[in-house]
Protein backbone atom coordinates (compact mmCIF):
# COMPACT_ATOMS: atom_id res chain seq x y z
CA UNK A 1 0.00 0.00 0.00
CA UNK A 2 1.63 3.53 -0.63
CA UNK A 3 1.52 6.12 2.19
CA UNK A 4 2.03 9.91 1.39
CA UNK A 5 4.15 11.42 3.14
CA UNK A 6 4.70 15.22 3.17
CA UNK A 7 8.30 15.48 3.77
CA UNK A 8 9.09 12.17 1.85
CA UNK A 9 6.46 11.45 -0.93
CA UNK A 10 5.46 8.40 -2.26
CA UNK A 11 6.68 5.33 -0.34
CA UNK A 12 5.62 1.82 -0.03
CA UNK A 13 4.94 0.70 3.67
CA UNK A 14 6.38 -3.23 3.85
CA UNK A 15 6.72 -4.32 7.47
CA UNK A 16 7.52 -7.92 7.05
CA UNK A 17 9.37 -7.78 10.59
CA UNK A 18 12.40 -5.35 11.35
CA UNK A 19 12.25 -2.22 10.25
CA UNK A 20 11.54 -1.51 6.45
CA UNK A 21 14.18 -1.16 4.22
CA UNK A 22 16.59 -2.46 6.22
CA UNK A 23 17.81 -5.39 4.04
CA UNK A 24 17.95 -3.40 0.75
CA UNK A 25 19.69 -0.56 2.52
CA UNK A 26 22.67 -3.08 3.42
CA UNK A 27 22.52 -4.67 -0.14
CA UNK A 28 22.97 -1.24 -1.58
CA UNK A 29 26.15 -0.77 0.85
CA UNK A 30 27.62 -3.76 -0.21
CA UNK A 31 26.99 -3.56 -4.29
CA UNK A 32 28.56 0.05 -3.48
CA UNK A 33 31.64 -1.29 -1.84
CA UNK A 34 31.76 -4.50 -4.53
CA UNK A 35 31.82 -1.56 -7.31
CA UNK A 36 33.81 1.06 -6.07
CA UNK A 37 36.71 -0.77 -4.12
CA UNK A 38 38.04 -2.71 -7.54
CA UNK A 39 37.27 0.12 -9.56
CA UNK A 40 39.07 2.82 -8.14
CA UNK A 41 41.58 -0.04 -7.39
CA UNK A 42 42.25 0.06 -11.13
CA UNK A 43 42.20 3.62 -11.34
CA UNK A 44 45.46 4.07 -9.37
CA UNK A 45 47.62 1.87 -10.93
CA UNK A 46 46.89 4.29 -14.44
CA UNK A 47 49.98 6.28 -14.83
CA UNK A 48 47.54 9.40 -14.89
CA UNK A 49 45.60 8.78 -11.55
CA UNK A 50 48.30 6.80 -10.22
CA UNK A 51 51.25 8.86 -11.24
CA UNK A 52 49.71 12.15 -10.38
CA UNK A 53 48.84 13.96 -13.30
CA UNK A 54 47.96 17.78 -12.36
CA UNK A 55 44.67 16.98 -13.94
CA UNK A 56 43.83 14.26 -12.07
CA UNK A 57 43.93 16.30 -8.75
CA UNK A 58 46.37 14.23 -7.42
CA UNK A 59 49.46 16.00 -8.61
CA UNK A 60 51.77 15.86 -5.51
CA UNK A 61 52.38 20.01 -5.98
CA UNK A 62 49.26 20.83 -5.96
CA UNK A 63 48.69 18.99 -2.96
CA UNK A 64 51.94 20.54 -1.17
CA UNK A 65 53.05 16.98 -0.89
CA UNK A 66 57.07 17.13 0.19
CA UNK A 67 59.53 14.65 -1.18
CA UNK A 68 60.17 11.99 1.59
CA UNK A 69 63.21 12.34 3.64
CA UNK A 70 65.52 10.42 2.63
CA UNK A 71 68.95 10.02 5.23
CA UNK A 72 72.25 9.05 4.31
CA UNK A 73 74.68 7.74 6.70
CA UNK A 74 76.69 10.21 7.79
CA UNK A 75 80.48 8.87 8.31
CA UNK A 76 80.87 9.12 11.95
CA UNK A 77 83.43 11.52 13.20
CA UNK A 78 86.58 10.52 14.64
CA UNK A 79 86.34 10.11 18.13
CA UNK A 80 89.63 11.64 20.23
CA UNK A 81 90.69 10.00 22.71
CA UNK A 82 92.13 11.80 26.13
CA UNK A 83 95.78 11.37 26.95
CA UNK A 84 95.98 11.09 30.57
Amino acid sequence: MFLLSPFEGPRLNCRMGGRPGTWTHILALVVVFLLTKPLLTLLARTKFYGGGHPWSGLDPKRLGARPPLRRTRRPSAPIETKEA
